[in-house]
């Protein structure tokens, strides 16, 4: 193999609750945020992506439900490539105290990996390395850049 093909989504925001909306139309956005994963992997898996990363927000904030944390890592088990990439983002910051990454780390699939330190990353995919940079968010604000340490 002479090549990786790497899928790419951020910004899914799972939990956002659409408060404004009638019922109906809020369920139907409520939905929508898991249809997005789904489809994602479909078109993934179609075009055989060895990779899929999504960077940053996938959740919309870090008090979101333990159902909705598990019906993500649920839906992210389908992905039949190598490996996805969860990136944390400012919405959905990394900190390891936190019900949500722990809730994820428990019921993510295997082939899942959090960026979750800000230090290369060396992969072998189908006998190719492969170094990643990851940038991860550990607050929402920060005063430091998070590619500082490249």
């Amino acid at each position: 193999m002479d090549k990786i093909k790497i899928f790419h989504i951020s910004d899914i925001h799972v939990g956002m609750k659409f408060l404004r909306y009638p019922d109906s139309v809020k369920n139907s956005l409520i939905d929508a945020r898991f249809e997005v994963i789904q489809r994602a992997i479909s078109v993934a898996d179609e075009l055989k992506c060895d990779i899929m990363a999504i960077t940053g927000d996938i959740f919309e904030n870090i008090k979101v439900s333990k159902r909705e944390v598990e019906r993500v890592t649920q839906t992210l088990k389908a992905f039949s490539g190598s490996a996805i990439w969860i990136l944390p983002g400012n919405h959905d910051y990394y900190n390891d105290t936190l019900q949500l990454w722990q809730w994820f780390k428990a019921s993510m699939p295997d082939h899942a990996i959090i960026l979750d330190t800000p230090e290369r990353k060396r992969f072998e995919i189908e006998e190719l390395n492969v170094d990643i940079y990851p940038a991860p968010c550990d607050r929402k604000h920060s005063e430091t850049n998070a590619l500082e340490w490249l």
